[in-house]
């Protein structure tokens, strides 16, 4: 379902940092691993939105 909406390089690496994110961090407590990995993958999206408009 959401393989249509990887188009661009930051969509695929909010994808990756917020896959390995859950994965790497399961051990949480009370599924928090799903809100951490929620929040870096906002964080790489912010990012990475703001690191494509330089280079334009």
């Amino acid at each position: 379902m959401l393989v249509p909406l990887l188009r661009d390089r930051v969509s695929l690496i909010v994808f990756a940092i917020s896959a390995v994110a859950v994965v790497a961090l399961d051990a949480m407590p009370l599924r928090l691993s799903l809100i951490c990995a929620g929040l870096l993958g906002i964080a790489a999206g912010v990012i990475g939105d703001k690191a494509m408009r330089t280079h334009e």
